[in-house]
């Protein structure tokens, strides 16, 4: 409830993958490249994927790690947009808990990279904290900010 395009109907949701992409984070790519039309919304971080990938060149980039990578027989996973997220963020102690036993699963970091670009230079992510999770911009050649494979259902 509250989303947008919220249907009562409908099973839909978010599901997390186990593991952060890599034993090193992926940049974000393409620094100085604005990359137009990737959105916030709920829904949009895989269009948002589409569009990094389509319009930088750079490799090992984290849109294109998250779109190669397979688990759980599934191989439909994209970068979330800022918004699909937040709300890992917010519910970042309800996730660790389902996580609970899974070796290496837990989000102990708890800053997340996004689709969602800010500028030619940044792209948001998420930085969950206590009840309230923040979205700031960071530089696109970062490989600091984790990266966390999500898929829609």
């Amino acid at each position: 409830p509250g989303d947008e395009g919220y249907d009562s109907n409908t099973p839909h949701g978010l599901i997390v993958s186990l593991t952060n992409i890599g034993s090193t984070n992926p940049q974000w790519g393409c620094s100085g490249t604005s990359i137009p039309g990737t959105l916030e919304t709920i829904g949009s971080g895989h269009d948002n994927t589409t569009l990094i990938i389509d319009n930088c060149s750079q490799n090992l980039i984290a849109a294109k790690s998250c779109s190669d990578y397979t688990s759980m027989g599934f191989d439909d996973w994209y970068l979330g947009s800022s918004q699909e997220m937040l709300q890992l963020g917010i519910n970042i102690q309800i996730v660790n808990n389902s996580l609970t036993g899974i070796e290496n699963s837990q989000l102990v970091n708890n800053q997340f990279l996004t689709s969602t670009e800010s500028n030619a230079i940044q792209a948001l992510r998420i930085i969950a904290g206590g009840n309230q999770s923040y979205t700031f911009g960071t530089n696109k050649n970062t490989n600091q900010i984790p990266t966390r494979p999500i898929r829609s259902f």
